[in-house]
């Protein structure tokens, strides 16, 4: 409280020593002078300095209240979420050691439940807000997606998600505008929160900068605004190509698509650094779009190689020809007629169902391999009305490019968009004026049978107004155990 009580009672004693005995006697005789104009400016200015005195003692009092406030909530929200996250451990059957994030901040922690109806149970921040979350069961995983947009060559660029994913599912495409030799998009370091993109040359020629677009969306089966989803990802080292065959693994879709679906297809991994790329088509044949019984999928290395290491592939199958506005961004997704021939015959346009101010972030995908060579989309042109496109073949046996033509899909969006609906799935633990700015995660099972958690976590209050007085953070560290 500083030094204000001290004057406070300083200028108490001047109040009655001096001031009240005088005003006191004033008037009380007919013939007494009353005050002054010295003596009433004295006293107008010892009023003055008392009032001030009261307020300074006010302000004090209300200042150290709120600072116990802050000291208190920041205390009992980290003793509550500690406590809460223990139990959590200690009533796990074991951690989901792939899909916990450890000994990097913000850590998030997969446990293994006995009850499927909170397995698995996630622990980890909002980047909304930093507010610690608690995510119960897969019905409790949030829906959340987005779309970017970036320029880079063949040198690796680094992009930062809006959301916290759990398991995304990231593709990605390329708009030829500087580039005159072949090219497609490369992945890798995909995490929560980001992931790492390139171009790729398939002779493994140096590129020049042009633009990369990229949609990422939490895996699982999801409805948006009536449009059908479903985001998968899985490992493979199938590979098709000219030379070795076109070689393909088959999957179907868990929901019920009522019509046929475009399928947007990525490597997601770069564990072979030889270039390769995705493709996908009818389950019946390589000749067809994918249809509503499946797909056939694999690795693409048309002519540049017969067989490669192992690569994730992420895929999103979602309803054809569909359109809806999501946060108020319109967005649409289209399948062409099979029409779009090679880089060499041209530039094959198809235009947007949705009206656009702008040019809109699109990414374009083919949706079936009718060229035994092997080739994969690219976005050639881009406007408001409409976008173009031509099928793309590497060089390393042969200096052509053309291609027969082939059936593309493409998704647009009219802008960056984010979206993640997971306040609604999620538990919060913490209330809104209190911030996690750190949740670190570090196994230390070693060679024990037992896993063993430790925790770190700093807590602060939410301060937009900067106030000194606010300011107030604690760290805390605990180790639990997981119950075997």
């Amino acid at each position: 409280m500083k030094n204000y009580g001290l004057k406070f009672k300083i200028w108490q004693k001047i109040l009655k020593k001096f001031l009240i005995p005088k005003l006191l006697t004033l008037n009380v005789n007919p013939g007494s002078r009353g005050f002054t104009l010295i003596e009433t400016i004295i006293y107008i200015a010892i009023l003055g300095m008392i009032a001030s005195a009261f307020i300074f003692f006010s302000v004090s009092v209300s200042n150290s209240r709120d600072k116990t406030y802050v000291v208190q909530e920041v205390q009992a929200n980290a003793r509550m979420a500690l406590e809460l996250i223990s139990q959590k451990i200690r009533s796990a059957n074991g951690v989901n050691l792939e899909s916990s994030i450890f000994e990097s901040n913000p850590g998030r922690l997969s446990l293994s439940m006995a009850s499927s109806s909170l397995n698995p149970t996630i622990i980890d921040l909002s980047r909304d807000n930093g507010n610690l979350r608690i995510i119960q069961g897969t019905s409790s995983v949030p829906l959340q997606f987005e779309a970017g947009s970036l320029s880079t060559d063949e040198n690796w660029a680094t992009v930062s998600l809006k959301n916290n994913y759990i398991n995304p599912v990231i593709v990605a495409s390329y708009q030829e505008l500087n580039n005159t030799l072949p090219a497609s998009v490369r992945i890798r370091n995909a995490s929560s929160t980001g992931f790492e993109v390139r171009l790729q040359n398939p002779s493994g020629a140096n590129l020049s900068s042009d633009k990369i677009t990229y949609f990422v969306i939490e895996e699982g089966v999801w409805n948006i605004n009536g449009i059908v989803v479903e985001a998968n990802k899985y490992d493979t080292n199938t590979t098709g190509s000219s030379a070795g065959g076109w070689l393909y693994d088959l999957k179907t879709f868990p929901q019920t698509f009522t019509s046929d679906p475009v399928v947007f297809h990525q490597v997601m991994t770069y564990n072979d650094p030889n270039w390769i790329t995705s493709y996908v088509s009818k389950d019946t044949g390589r000749w067809n779009p994918p249809g509503v019984s499946g797909m056939r999928i694999a690795l693409n290395a048309s002519e540049a190689a017969t067989t490669h290491g192992t690569e994730t592939i992420g895929w999103i199958a979602m309803s054809m020809n569909a359109t809806t506005t999501v946060n108020g961004t319109p967005l649409e997704t289209y399948r062409t007629s099979d029409s779009v021939f090679g880089h060499d015959n041209g530039c094959y346009p198809f235009s947007y169902q949705n009206t656009y101010v702008n040019s809109p972030i699109v990414l374009g995908f083919q949706e079936e391999m009718d060229g035994a060579n092997g080739g994969w989309s690219v976005t050639c042109s881009n406007s408001p009305s409409q976008a173009s496109f031509h099928v793309e073949e590497d060089q390393v046996l042969d200096s052509e490019r053309f291609h027969t033509s082939e059936t593309m899909a493409f998704i647009a969006f009219a802008g960056a968009l984010s979206y993640s609906d997971s306040d609604k799935k999620s538990i919060a633990v913490t209330s809104g004026d209190i911030k996690i700015t750190n949740l670190i995660f570090t196994n230390l099972t070693g060679s024990s049978s037992r896993e063993n958690i430790r925790v770190e976590m700093t807590a602060e209050y939410d301060n937009p107004g900067n106030n000194p007085e606010y300011d107030y953070s604690q760290s805390w560290r605990t180790a639990v155990g997981v119950r075997k």
